[in-house]
């Protein structure tokens, strides 16, 4: 197996353990974790682009990302206000 895909295989159990973990009530969306397991394992699934490209993907998960980045901006910068 190549390694783009290994990677992009590990991206994609980091994001499920993430939702699964959200779904059962034990990380909420907008805990850091929970964003960074997003980020991290989107992250892996966009290398994996680079050895099978895939435009819808890379769209959805630059938006993932994106999306991940905006939330823990949001985290952080409520961690400082209240610190």
């Amino acid at each position: 197996m190549a390694l783009f895909t290994i990677i992009g295989l590990i991206g994609v159990a980091t994001v499920l353990v993430a939702y699964g973990m959200m779904t059962v009530g034990k990380w909420a969306a907008s805990s850091a974790i929970y964003q960074w397991l997003n980020v991290l394992g989107t992250s892996g699934i966009m290398l994996s682009l680079i050895a099978s490209w895939n435009l819808p993907a890379f769209v959805a998960n630059t938006l993932w990302i994106m999306i991940g980045l905006f939330s823990l901006v949001r985290i952080y910068r409520k961690k400082g206000q209240s610190s």
